[in-house]
């Protein structure tokens, strides 16, 4: 028997080393989240800004200069900053892509580690009742070991 707490232990040891790749992935999952919200929030910050630009563009012409090239080329500002708007809202979309795909990828992670954790504990489990028994076995023949030396003995007068 002692030989199955063995192997059980080598299985107990591949369960740890499994559960330890899990957790790595899983990191590196919620780092590539991270990373994403981040880019997000960056697209964020640029449309934020192209639209304050743009706003304030659109202020100036409200009362603009009568030199008719100043106004040309307020107008012309203002269609590259639509230009870089729309260029921005597009990546953010794929930005916001990505992120949805790095949460289902750290979702799937986060369960793979639930896995790996729940497989390692029934493993551990199932060592310490083979130990329990081991144990438990070991004390049953030193008792009856003493009995019988008691028996050898002369027994109990």
């Amino acid at each position: 028997m002692s030989a199955g707490v063995h192997e059980i232990g080598r299985l107990l040891r591949l369960k740890d080393q499994r559960l330890q790749a899990a957790e790595r992935v899983l990191a590196a999952a919620v780092a590539a989240v991270r990373a994403a919200e981040a880019e997000v929030a960056r697209r964020d910050a640029a449309i934020a800004e192209l639209d304050a630009r743009r706003l304030q563009l659109d202020r100036w012409f409200v009362d603009p200069p009568a030199d008719p090239r100043l106004i040309a080329a307020a107008l012309v500002r203002r269609e590259f900053l639509a230009d870089r708007r729309e260029a921005e809202a597009e990546a953010r979309r794929l930005d916001v892509a990505a992120l949805e795909d790095a949460e289902a990828e750290r979702a799937e992670a986060a369960r793979a580690v639930a896995r790996a954790q729940a497989r390692r504990d029934a493993t551990d489990q199932v060592l310490d009742r083979l130990r329990r028994a081991l144990a438990h076995r070991q004390e049953a023949r030193e008792e009856l070991e003493f009995e019988e030396r008691l028996a050898g003995a002369g027994g109990l007068a």
